[in-house]
């Protein structure tokens, strides 16, 4: 199962990418940063959904779209709208 997560910029994604665990990707694709990876059973998406959320608060990510299967989760964090 791949999961990729949709930030608002290249740094946003090495950031996230860099405290995810396992083979985290960063991309940029038109503006975006995108960060893909790998998971052999569905049944393990849930438990990143709260390390992404924490990432995001942590390192003031304006905001994360995480999408796997027919899910999609966004995370937004309120110190960069400050």
């Amino acid at each position: 199962m791949v999961v990729t997560i949709d930030v608002g910029s290249k740094d946003d994604a090495q950031l996230l990418a860099a405290s995810l665990p396992g083979g985290a990707e960063a991309s940029f694709f038109r503006g975006y940063g995108i960060v893909r990876m790998r998971h052999r059973h569905e049944s393990e998406v849930p438990a990143l959904l709260p390390i992404v959320a924490d990432c995001v608060e942590r390192h003031r990510i304006r905001w994360a779209r995480v999408r796997f299967g027919d899910e999609e989760r966004t995370f937004r964090s309120a110190a960069r709208d400050e």
